[in-house]
């Protein structure tokens, strides 16, 4: 028997919001996309069951704002595969592998990936492009990703905040002149943080405009990986990365107009200690700040011009030749060349095994609480020459008010050898006891002595010549 309504009205009104309400939603919107450039195919949905073929279209269907991941299925992605490059990431997207073997190979002429707002690159290798990766602003983030013989590795400018660990970049892609190249592209005031990041053989690093670029942990090795050129007023900065086996001639570090880096605790080594190279050149009004950060092997830090700044503690930097503004605090270094500019010297162990410990050949020199020797095996040294040349203002190894406290000596020579019209104070310095004068402590009484005076022998302690003096 049909069943009946009690009243017209309420099943009237059962049937209108049955009506209204409609038929049941769907499943929700895809927020994980999958490709296979070997079994998919463009036309399927892009889900685990029945992946895209390509990137290109994956990266197109993510764009509508509801995915949030595409996976990649190991295999290389390239021509052949029907990829065509130059793709733009979505803000908020995550391209990553599934597992290892995901190769991104490139086509001539072509950049790979830009990446939008948010977007991020997990544990992909891109190989061969023009430029492999850029953004010209939001936040991008690179995790485990591998760069192999791009013209351009990475290129952030406008207002991009890059962060990039475990970053590994290797070989050198064949080039023509005129060509753009470089590992990392720094422009505007893009930001770059590269956490244990591994360079290997290939291009330098340029930073432009008022852009930073942080290195936290990771190394160099070959080539030009080493190598970070800073211009404008572009900042890196340096903590516990190391670059080795630098190339003979090499420069790693260039500081031009007022760009400025600050390293801590990192190192710079020849490869197997062979030829010699420069550790950092610093020019214009640019500064270099050095903590504890060591060399191996011969390798200059270069400070060009008067208005050079470089504030150097601790660690050991080899050879120092400035014509800047010098500061040195607990540092060791083999020589230290002072051609112009202004240096302050403290607590610093200057020995050279191979010639003159300290020269100074323009400028001013205030030195305290040093050590300063000449161990050449043989032949005569001098600890502190005062070269013959003008512009020199008058050496400070210590004064009445503030002695000096320094330790000199020459190797088979005096420990100071002044051949300037100039008088250097000394007071309060440790000398070679018992020569020229010096008590059985190495120390001088009040005196002033002028020149010519002395002999470049192991007799004596300084040598001057006419129109020179020292002030003990």
């Amino acid at each position: 028997m049909r069943r009946l309504c009690p009243t017209g009205l309420l099943c009237g009104l059962t049937a209108v919001l049955a009506a209204c309400s409609g038929p049941s939603s769907g499943p929700p919107a895809a927020t994980q996309l999958y490709v296979d450039p070997a079994n998919g195919l463009d036309g399927n949905p892009g889900s685990q069951a029945r992946p895209f073929k390509t990137i290109r279209a994956a990266l197109g269907a993510a764009s509508t704002g509801t995915v949030k991941t595409v996976v990649l299925v190991a295999g290389t992605y390239d021509g052949a595969s029907g990829e065509t490059w130059s793709y733009t990431v979505p803000d908020g997207v995550t391209l990553k592998a599934n597992s290892s073997g995901v190769l991104l190979a490139g086509l001539q002429g072509k950049s790979a990936l830009t990446l939008a707002g948010h977007a991020a690159l997990n544990y992909l290798t891109l190989r061969g492009f023009d430029v492999a990766v850029q953004a010209a602003g939001g936040t991008p983030t690179l995790t485990g990703v591998t760069l192999q013989e791009n013209k351009v590795g990475l290129k952030f400018s406008g207002s991009a905040q890059a962060t990039l660990t475990d970053l590994t970049v290797t070989g050198a892609a064949s080039f023509s002149p005129g060509d753009t190249l470089g590992t990392l592209l720094l422009a505007d005031t893009a930001q770059a943080t590269l956490n244990n990041a591994a360079l290997h053989d290939t291009f330098p690093s340029y930073v432009s405009d008022q852009a930073k670029v942080s290195l936290v942990g990771g190394s160099a090795s070959g080539l030009g990986s080493a190598v970070f050129r800073l211009r404008g007023s572009a900042r890196l900065t340096c903590q516990d990365f190391s670059a080795k086996d630098m190339s003979s001639s090499q420069t790693a570090l260039e500081l031009s107009e007022a760009s400025s880096a600050d390293l801590n605790k990192c190192s710079y080594a020849l490869k197997d200690g062979a030829g010699s190279a420069t550790f950092a050149f610093v020019s214009g009004s640019s500064q270099l700040t050095a903590t504890e950060v060591s060399v191996y092997g011969d390798l200059d830090l270069e400070l060009r011009d008067p208005t050079t700044h470089a504030d150097v503690t601790g660690g050991f930097l080899g050879r120092i030749n400035s014509s800047g503004l010098l500061t040195i605090n607990g540092s060791r270094l083999n020589q230290l060349i002072i051609g112009g500019g202004a240096a302050t010297v403290t607590a610093a162990i200057i020995n050279n095994s191979g010639g003159v410990a300290l020269y100074l050949g323009g400028g001013h020199l205030k030195l305290r609480s040093s050590t300063v020797t000449a161990t050449t095996p043989s032949g005569t040294t001098e600890g502190i020459l005062v070269s013959n040349t003008t512009g020199i203002v008058a050496p400070d190894l210590g004064t009445a008010a503030d002695p000096g406290g320094n330790t000199l000596s020459g190797s088979d020579g005096p420990g100071l050898e002044v051949d300037a019209p100039v008088q250097v104070s000394a007071v309060g310095n440790t000398w070679t006891p018992g020569i020229q004068g010096a008590d059985a402590s190495g120390q001088y009484g009040s005196t002033l002595i002028a020149g010519p005076t002395g002999n470049r022998t192991k007799d004596f302690n300084y040598y001057l010549v006419s129109g020179s003096s020292v002030r003990f």
